[in-house]
């Protein structure tokens, strides 16, 4: 469940897409470091827009007024440090996001494994990023990918 940061986080992001909707944006919080990471592309944006530069420093204002320092929001591009593995929101991309594959299988009648597959394809231009997680289970054994 989205915590009310993590909401008013993507209520804002879609309020600046609506504004700038040649941007890509991909949001992912970190919860062991209590940190909103949210990629911002093209990399021009930060650089020259001014109208953009606003609304990323008045999110953050915004941010910090409402929540008061319990977690913190790092902005990044494509060439930043810091990456985005596991975005849980994200507008302008084509993207496919699948929530369960099963797959179940009997083997010459007495070896039987099922596999469960989530995840999420996104579609960048020539560049793809799939994320999921996969399970394989047996009467015999069981693994996690």
């Amino acid at each position: 469940m989205k915590t009310e940061e993590q909401l008013f986080i993507e209520n804002r992001l879609n309020h600046i897409y609506s504004k700038f909707s040649e941007i890509k944006i991909r949001y992912e919080f970190d919860s062991k470091m209590k940190l909103h990471i949210i990629e911002i592309l093209p990399q021009n944006l930060f650089e020259e827009n001014a109208e953009y530069i606003y609304e990323e420093i008045k999110l953050e204002e915004d941010f910090e007024e409402r929540f008061s320092g319990k977690e913190e929001i790092l902005f990044v591009s494509e060439d930043s440090l810091n990456k985005i593995n596991k975005p849980t929101f994200q507008l302008g991309y084509k993207s496919l996001t699948y929530t369960k594959i099963e797959i179940e299988e009997i083997i010459d009648n007495n070896i039987s494994f099922k596999i469960e597959s989530y995840g999420s394809i996104c579609v960048d231009g020539n560049d793809v990023k799939i994320s999921s997680q996969t399970k394989i289970e047996s009467e015999s054994f069981a693994l996690a990918a």
